[in-house]
């Protein structure tokens, strides 16, 4: 190890796995049927929403003066303009929040209907099965009782707040990483927040996502160079307790912390030097010791607690998600797969299930036909800016949008709203724009640009493997990926910038036009 021509080999195989996979997600976005706008389905919203885009995109693309102007304000508006900007998106927030709020349907809605029936049949079985969801229940009684309301509203501002402390964090994170950072990440997360209706979800991917922004933060304390020792301790303690909280609500999360701390770990053995190797030590001590109170903590608490009867022995085994992950056509939730883990009451039997499943279905594709079904999952997984809204079954229970000030949110977001499409069209050129910066950013190979790649491909490959097919897994991941985006923003501009120039669509400063 003491060879560090390794290191760099590291990098750039981080780098290159991370952007063929993006490039395939990217693919599949450009491709998405939420660009798809049609006739049926176009209304006089519609049409305003494609002229505002279509002018956005001109003035952005090209050399104006409102372009410049917008630049200008951006650059030096300062703490004002991130105060202007703020304010508009918690009035867009608690506008579509107090305008909507409905009952939701699928996992979100089993774990509302425990709240308030906790000791019904049917939500005792569901959760013996699905026992991972207990920690939801838990927590959002704990919070119902304190505030004396279980109430589909009360749980949306819970939410809102879950999601807008995780963009909060995330900027601390930047600032850690570089002062420089706060702007851009601001005005991405910013727009972001503006199309992100998720909110009014009250589910594991938007509640852990304070949890995986602290542990992103708690890392970049535990790794900084050059500041006091107390950050670095309390990096430990805060990366240490943030990761067992994420993984006790939903166990994929902690796979950007882990890929993280692994990274900076194979870094170190390019030093052999003791005081390092017991600085090291000493804060792996910590982290561990953190991890380990808070996971005993937490678990008894689940263990212990008494608010809902179930039976732990007819948990699902996580095989069962392998196998319904390589099931149809993108790996995603299997009804057919989930009822025979409900007649299985055995769990070797629901293991014996799955174990023959999986060898059916990998002997039915083949190497060949598995790797074209895995590259095509991957697409699927990351394909839609809208997060797979509306794509679960019975998402939400809803009638036709009210009319007054709430009919601009419910047409866009319901079911039987009459706009929906335009809202498809919107989060998934956001989407694409997001993505493209991100893989452009491909110059940047520095330590924290590579653990964020190492990161998502962690992330990709655990979806690959388990349950997925749809963008809203990635929910939990996204503020890693918002920090990748910002802090390689600056060389994937340049990229562009140069593009966008050699096919004459931008003229290069200084250039002087002939006439």
């Amino acid at each position: 190890m003491r060879n560090k021509e390794w290191w760099p080999w590291m990098g750039r195989a981080i780098t290159g796995i991370f952007s063929v996979m993006l490039a395939v997600s990217l693919y599949f976005a450009l491709t998405s049927e939420n660009l798809l706008l049609q006739a049926e389905s176009t209304t006089w919203l519609t049409l305003v929403g494609l002229a505002v885009l279509a002018s956005l995109g001109v003035m952005l693309l090209t050399d104006n003066r409102v372009r410049r102007q917008l630049i200008w304000l951006i650059k030096n508006s300062g703490w004002w303009g991130i105060g202007v900007s703020a304010a508009i998106v918690i009035l867009v927030q608690v506008s579509l929040v107090s305008a909507t709020h409905p009952a939701i349907g699928f996992d979100a809605g089993m774990v509302h209907r425990a709240l308030l029936h906790p000791t019904d049949v049917d939500v005792r079985g569901y959760f013996s099965q699905n026992y991972n969801n207990i920690p939801l229940v838990l927590l959002q009684h704990m919070l119902g009782q304190w505030l004396h309301s279980n109430s589909w509203l009360t749980m949306d501002w819970l939410t809102l707040i879950a999601v807008d402390s995780a963009a909060l964090i995330n900027l601390l994170t930047a600032r850690l990483l570089g002062k420089q950072y706060i702007r851009t990440l601001w005005f991405i997360q910013a727009l972001g927040l503006l199309i992100f209706p998720m909110i009014i979800v009250p589910y594991t991917d938007t509640w852990v996502l304070p949890a995986v922004a602290s542990g992103l933060l708690g890392t970049a304390m535990l790794l900084s160079k050059n500041r006091p020792w107390w950050l670095r301790i309390l990096g430990a303690v805060v990366t240490g307790v943030a990761t067992v909280a994420a993984g006790i609500l939903k166990p994929s999360a902690i796979i950007p912390m882990v890929a993280i701390v692994a990274l900076a770990a194979a870094s170190g053995l390019r030093y052999f030097k003791w005081r390092k190797l017991m600085i090291g030590a000493g804060l792996a001590l910590i982290l561990a010791t953190s991890s380990s109170l808070t996971y005993v903590g937490l678990q008894g608490a689940v263990k212990q607690q008494h608010f809902l009867a179930v039976n732990p022995a007819l948990k699902i085994p996580a095989i069962h998600f392998i196998n319904m992950g390589m099931s149809g056509r993108d790996g995603s939730y299997n009804p057919d797969d989930a009822l025979k883990m409900a007649e299985l009451p055995a769990k070797k039997d629901k293991i014996a299930y799955s174990q023959k499943m999986i060898k059916k279905r990998l002997k039915e594709r083949g190497i060949g036909g598995y790797a074209t079904f895995l590259v095509r999952k991957q697409g699927y997984n990351m394909e839609a800016g809208s997060f797979g809204w509306l794509g679960e079954g019975t998402f939400m229970h809803v009638g036709q949008p009210d009319r007054g000030w709430r009919w601009i949110y419910q047409t866009l977001l319901y079911p039987t709203g009459a706009n929906t499409k335009l809202f498809f069209f919107v989060s998934q050129l956001v989407w694409i724009g997001m993505l493209s910066v991100t893989l452009c950013g491909w110059q940047r190979r520095d330590f924290w640009a590579n653990a964020l790649r190492l990161a998502l491909i962690g992330a990709w490959l655990f979806l690959l493997i388990f349950e997925g097919g749809r963008s809203r897994y990635m929910i939990q991941f996204l503020p890693a990926m918002l920090l990748l985006t910002t802090i390689t923003w600056e060389q994937a501009v340049q990229v562009i910038t140069r593009a966008l120039i050699n096919i004459g669509f931008k003229q290069e400063k200084g250039a002087v036009i002939q006439q």
